[in-house]
């Protein structure tokens, strides 16, 4: 099954003829750079990513990045936390991500999860807290895309609130070399 990106946007802001809650499989890597993209293009205010290394979200395409700071320019309120257990893989791949943090540092914000608690093989994204994608762990690409279901991601707002919270401070937006 491939991912409409178009329809499935138009569809998760109501103005398409299916405004209720949809759950999508996500079963290939093009489909999970489609279902990024729809959360990218439906997100509006808050957009909540958790994973190991962020690799597997390819937040840092072009494309993806663009749509991250026109997200951030449009509403003062906006807010964009990734959450990681290892942040080598940022350091190393995400160059145009650490750009834009530089950028907003006050709104684009990254931490490294809490080693008694991290994020481990849970990767998944939560947006405006009724979208999310939130995929299985594996070497396969597996998972779901839902569209207005907050009931369905409440687990996943709840797991992300409380590793947040429990998560060292902020990354530096600048290295502090001695």
């Amino acid at each position: 099954m491939t991912i409409d990106v178009d329809l499935l946007a138009q569809a998760a802001l109501g103005s398409g003829a299916g405004a209720g809650a949809q759950e999508l499989p996500v079963d290939s890597r093009a489909n999970l750079q489609r279902a990024v993209s729809v959360l990218l293009s439906i997100g509006r205010r808050r957009l909540d990513f958790a994973d190991r290394d962020l690799s597997r979200f390819d937040l840092t395409l072009k494309t993806h990045v663009d749509r991250l700071e026109q997200i951030l320019l449009s509403d003062r309120l906006a807010c964009v936390r990734i959450l990681v257990d290892d942040t080598a893989w940022l350091d190393a791949h995400a160059a145009r991500l650490k750009h834009l943090q530089r950028t907003f540092s006050h709104c684009l914000r990254m931490r490294q999860s809490a080693a008694e608690d991290p994020v481990g093989d849970d990767a998944f994204a939560v947006v405006d807290a009724v979208h999310g994608l939130a995929l299985r762990p594996g070497e396969l690409v597996a998972g779901s895309l839902w569209l207005n279901s907050p009931r369905a991601l409440r687990p996943w707002r709840d797991s992300f609130d409380r590793r947040w919270d429990a998560a060292s401070h902020d990354l530096a937006v600048f290295a502090l070399g001695l």
